[in-house]
């Protein structure tokens, strides 16, 4: 398989721009990625639909005023989500030490020390990428995951 195949192309430009938003400071990259998820509500089609309906379907006490703010806000942390990826694989520990608080780690700290096998569950959004990232900073852990279909990632 030849990863520079011009199928392959829009995938590396892709990870070029993901590369180059890690360094996009993060409170700008808060605010350009709630623009891009503007937009890409705008231009999502049948994403939006589909989100529409889910919140419908999960929210029916709600009115449509109420699942149009939800809707909105998705869209917007969406596009935060991308910035959010860039950091987390490319960004600087300085900068983003000062953005979390950890809860509770000396608890798996003490579970590791016993030599006792911790398993954290997470879901496969942007914390999954920026938890494991900041826990990378506090010790040393192995993870788990689907592989992506496009063998770009």
């Amino acid at each position: 398989m030849n990863l520079y195949h011009p199928r392959y192309w829009p995938s590396w430009i892709g990870v070029a721009l993901l590369r180059l938003l890690a360094y996009v400071p993060y409170a700008t990259a808060c605010r350009l990625g709630r623009a891009l998820g503007r937009l890409i509500q705008r231009l999502g089609g049948s994403r939006r639909r589909i989100a529409r309906r889910n919140l419908e379907l999960c929210f029916p006490e709600l009115d449509d005023s109420a699942r149009e703010r939800l809707l909105h806000a998705h869209f917007e942390v969406l596009g935060v989500g991308l910035f959010e990826i860039a950091h987390a694989w490319w960004g600087k520990d300085a900068d983003l030490r000062p953005l979390v608080e950890i809860s509770g780690l000396e608890n798996l700290q003490a579970a590791a020390a016993r030599g006792k096998g911790v398993l954290l569950l997470s879901a496969h959004f942007t914390s999954l990428e920026i938890g494991g990232r900041f826990l990378s900073m506090h010790m040393q852990f192995d993870a788990m995951y689907r592989q992506s279909d496009n063998p770009v990632f």
